[in-house]
């Protein structure tokens, strides 16, 4: 297996690690709209912080490919904002 093979099944992995912790947020907020205070989820608190630091390495990453393959980083940061806004309005 080469490096960029294994590079995207980590990335893939770390995506799913948000995915989780992402289910785990949700479960702690809905235990307030259920009335139960002893919930499973109760310190939902440590999946924020996981949450928000893999989100963090996924984005510096994909900074890190970009300014390596570009040299225009201005050009690229708008390109991704444009194509990010563009999946969630409706056509």
């Amino acid at each position: 297996m080469d490096r960029l093979q294994k590079n995207n099944k980590s990335v893939g992995e770390m995506e799913f690690l948000r995915f989780v912790f992402s289910i785990i947020i949700v479960l702690h907020h809905s235990r307030n709209f259920v009335g139960n205070k002893s919930s499973l989820f109760l310190n939902g608190a440590f999946a924020v912080e996981f949450f928000f630091i893999l989100s963090g390495f996924l984005m510096m990453k994909s900074i890190r490919k970009i300014q390596t393959d570009s040299q225009n980083l201005g050009a690229e940061t708008a390109r991704f904002i444009k194509r990010n806004i563009c999946r969630y309005v409706p056509t």
